[in-house]
This record gives structure tokens, sequence and C-alpha cells, in this order.
């Protein structure tokens, strides 16, 4: 049994035809700048998962937690 072009478009939804998406390299403050912007988090917050990670990341479980946290909060709706 294999993995396919097919299971990986329907599976995960990602693409397999056209070009390929492009990650752009943030700075710091950029990065910081989005997580306020798209997620509604507080700039502290997230300033500081990036500054213990040492890099323009956040872990996923630190996501599921601003989306936990925001369900809860009425912010965002489940």
């Amino acid at each position: 049994m294999t993995i396919s072009l097919d299971d990986v478009s329907c599976l995960l939804h990602i693409p397999i035809m056209g070009r390929f998406p492009i990650c752009y390299n943030l700075e710091f403050g950029e990065a910081a700048e989005l997580l306020v912007d798209l997620l509604g988090v507080e700039s502290s917050h997230g300033k500081k998962e990036m500054r213990q990670l040492r890099c323009q990341h956040v872990r996923l479980s630190w996501l599921k937690d601003v989306y936990e946290r925001c369900c809860e909060a009425g912010i965002w709706d489940i």
C-alpha cells in the first residue's frame, strides 16, 4: 500500500496541480503582527511564544489553546 497524490488531495485538501505555495520568511515583528491581526491574540502573548521557540513560528498546541480560549470566550464560534 502506498500514498498517492490523489490521497494527498482528498485527505489533506492540498492542491496537487499548479504552482507550489510559496512560504515567505518573516521578520519577528511581522510574524507577531500577523498573530495579532489574524488570530486576535495579544502582541505580548504571541511574542512570548515565538521567543520560547527562538524563531518566527508557533507550536500547534499553542494554536489549539488560542482557538479553545477564543471559542470559550465567544470570540469565535465552534
